[in-house]
């Protein structure tokens, strides 16, 4: 089932209409058992996660691990920047850390198989980047500004996952 799902064209980025989303959150917020999942398509799935990144108090890359992530980016020697990424990626609470590694590496999956669903890692660094990186203060300039560099360290994460959590 979840090799017919990788294959839905652009799942990452479509928006399912905003109240399925939701009706499923709210049954989610109640505590229901989460297989009432199973009946929600792909896209409501994507998108509740999404969601659930957002709101998170913390981001999944927290605000002191930001800038190292950031600055491991701006590394042109590949091996050096595998370090100062790991380095960055260690700075995170285990939590963070688990989270972080489990949504790359399904990120990956997903990313082997864009040839059938349009969604490389490029495509699902646009959509996960600014969900996993968050300024502490958020204003109309630095998201904007930062856009660009967090696409960049999230598709570093998708593409280079085996070898960061190692």
């Amino acid at each position: 089932m979840i090799d017919e799902k990788l294959h839905k064209q652009w799942y990452q980025r479509r928006v399912r209409g905003h109240e399925e989303v939701m009706k499923f959150k709210e049954m989610i917020d109640k505590n229901s058992p989460l297989s009432v999942l199973d009946s929600a398509d792909i896209f409501v799935l994507c998108s509740l996660m999404k969601m659930f990144l957002r709101e998170l108090p913390m981001p999944l890359i927290t605000y002191n691990a930001y800038q190292p992530f950031i600055d491991a980016n701006s590394l042109v020697d590949h091996d050096n920047r595998v370090g100062q990424t790991k380095d960055a990626i260690r700075m995170l609470p285990s939590c963070h850390f688990f989270s972080l590694k489990a949504l790359v590496e399904h990120l990956n999956t997903v990313a082997k198989s864009s040839e059938m669903n349009q969604m490389p890692s490029e495509n699902l660094a646009i959509v996960f980047g600014p969900t996993v990186f968050r300024t502490e203060v958020l204003t109309a300039e630095n998201m904007i500004a930062d856009l660009n560099s967090q696409k960049l360290v999230m598709k570093f994460l998708i593409d280079h996952c085996w070898r960061l959590f190692a």
